[in-house]
């Protein structure tokens, strides 16, 4: 499932793969953008996705991450970067 999430345009998701949205402590999810952390003033938030991206099967993106513009995310890993 993609949940919350900005997903550019060309991106492809393997099958079983999805974003989290919340975090355990329900906090606000911070969006980190190289090393700045933004608040995003919301306690659900899933990923943004760049344009042109493909992401593998059963990929997981963590609450409030980054894929960079031609990323490619190999099958069978959680993205917590």
């Amino acid at each position: 499932m993609i949940l919350d999430s900005i997903i550019g345009k060309n991106v492809w998701f393997g099958g079983y793969s999805g974003t989290a949205n919340v975090l355990l402590t329900r906090k606000n999810i911070h969006y980190k953008i190289k090393d700045k952390l933004i608040d995003t003033g919301k306690n659900h938030f899933g990923a943004v996705v760049s344009t042109n991206c493909s992401i593998g099967a059963s990929v997981i993106i963590m609450p409030g991450r980054w894929i960079s513009p031609d990323s490619i995310i190999p099958a069978d890993i959680v993205f917590s970067k």
